[in-house]
């Protein structure tokens, strides 16, 4: 039996498929994320495994807790087989960034999973996006979820704070090459957001079939799904966006707390119920979220030009260099993949 861990790139459909392809495919065994929920797993220790054990757990506890987490794969694996599944496995797109300064390493991530789920016959998926796109995007996301201040800020910050943020997690070539020291380059599979999605925004489709769920399909070795393909993350206009920026500021919430405190923090819920016996009313736990739903909504009622377009100025020699380190980056994977990547990855500007 196959196994899987898709490990995003965040805004590249991750939740799409999370949610319409791997949760809902009969021939799939999934953990999670997607299950009944943009953050549901198939059950409580899997919710803790994702969110904390694999992406912000230091040495000390995960080893404390590692005997339970492994025995916990190998009971869904058999019980997988049981069911006469084709393929096991889980999506997670934090596998392949670190949204928050707390977030592990990659190569720790990708270690400690190959650890749980075994080598034999595991394939990893990406689906990558040219850089400055990709950043852009992330940037909105980030408002969404509570960071202050302008676009000119966050890339200022992005490239001051590069050894311990995500600027180094979209060098795509070294986390291919970091992959290839410890799986078959067979059972790596990069797939490219633009050959995905056309101009208008839409889903490429070949022979009346989508083809990123046809990819998907032949990767796994199952049945093409015909889905539904549906957006489930909230996207903010322009406008909504720079309001948002601006409330942020006076009310601070997940990305905008301070570095001791944990952003997505309802994320882990189920990791301080269950394992540390925190039985904190709903109210604390989702403080966050209600006051992200509060801003937005607050966001979309301003009376702000709705003509408002927000800028990607930033500094010329820090936009420079990182043109110059992700081209080149991506100069390398072509090679590595034996691929000829989209003009844009060798274009790229702010």
């Amino acid at each position: 039996m196959k196994k899987y861990l898709h490990l995003g790139y965040p805004k590249n459909f991750s939740t799409s498929l999370q949610r319409n392809f791997f949760s809902e495919h009969p021939d799939i065994y999934h953990l999670g994320i997607g299950i009944d929920s943009n953050i549901g797993y198939i059950d409580n220790l899997s919710s803790a495994l994702f969110e904390v054990y694999l992406k912000s757990a230091k040495g000390f506890k995960y080893e404390e807790q590692y005997p339970k987490l492994k025995s916990h794969i190998e009971h869904h694996y058999n019980e997988a087989i049981k069911q006469g599944k084709k393929c096991f496995g889980a999506s997670s797109e934090h596998f392949s960034f670190g949204f928050t300064y707390e977030s592990l390493d990659f190569k720790t991530k990708i270690l400690r999973a190959i650890d749980l789920f075994g080598k034999d016959d595991l394939n990893v998926i990406l689906v990558i996006r040219n850089q400055i796109d990709l950043i852009k995007s992330l940037y909105r996301e980030s408002v969404r979820v509570g960071l202050p201040g302008s676009f000119s800020e966050f890339i200022y910050n992005l490239y001051k704070f590069q050894d311990r943020n995500y600027l180094y997690d979209f060098r795509y070539d070294l986390v291919y090459s970091c992959l290839s020291d410890y799986l078959p380059k067979e059972n790596i599979h990069f797939l490219i957001f633009e050959d995905l999605r056309d101009e208008n925004k839409q889903m490429v489709k070949n022979n009346n079939k989508v083809s990123l769920i046809n990819k998907m399909s032949i990767i796994l070795d199952v049945d093409y799904l015909d889905v539904d393909f549906q957006h489930f993350n909230e996207a903010l206009n322009d406008k909504e966006i720079l309001v948002k920026s601006e409330l942020n500021k006076s009310n601070r919430h997940d990305l905008g707390r301070e570095m001791l405190f944990s952003a997505e923090i309802h994320r882990q819920k189920e990791y301080f119920v269950n394992d540390l016996g925190l039985n904190e009313p709903d109210e604390l736990m989702f403080q966050d979220v209600i006051t992200k739903r509060k801003l937005i909504k607050q966001s979309k009622e301003s009376k702000g030009n709705e003509e408002s377009k927000l800028s990607y100025d930033c500094d010329s020699i820090i936009a420079e260099k990182l043109i110059q380190f992700y081209t080149e980056g991506n100069y390398n994977l072509s090679e590595l993949l034996n691929v000829s990547l989209p003009k844009c990855y060798f274009e790229m500007n702010f």
